[in-house]
């Protein structure tokens, strides 16, 4: 039998490697047999999960902020006080509502 043939590798296969397992990079081993190209596919998938995390990073003090104000908001609402129209006013708000509710 040639050994070409017998050496072919099976996008099935690479396919099945890669679903098993959890997609580490096993299937780029068995496609080329070189450890290079999970050691690159790792490289990239660290990049890729840093930079998330430091967009992330910041983005979270205006996630805060604002569902800070969405619940400011619902309970000036609710209790029938006037809104705030900036984020002085916002923390002023805040800060009276802490007292009233905890004391001093």
């Amino acid at each position: 039998m040639n050994p070409f043939l017998m050496n072919q590798k099976s996008t099935g296969t690479a396919y099945l490697w890669l679903i098993l397992t959890a997609g580490i990079g096993a299937h780029r081993f068995y496609i080329t047999g070189k450890m290079r190209s999970v050691l690159w596919y790792w490289l990239l998938l660290v990049v890729t999960a840093c930079t998330w995390i430091i967009i992330e990073l910041c983005l979270i003090p205006r996630f805060v902020r604002k569902e800070n104000e969405r619940r400011y908001k619902r309970y000036a609402r609710a209790t029938g006080q006037k809104g705030y129209r900036n984020s002085n006013d916002f923390a002023h708000n805040m800060s009276e509502l802490l007292d009233e509710i905890f004391g001093d």
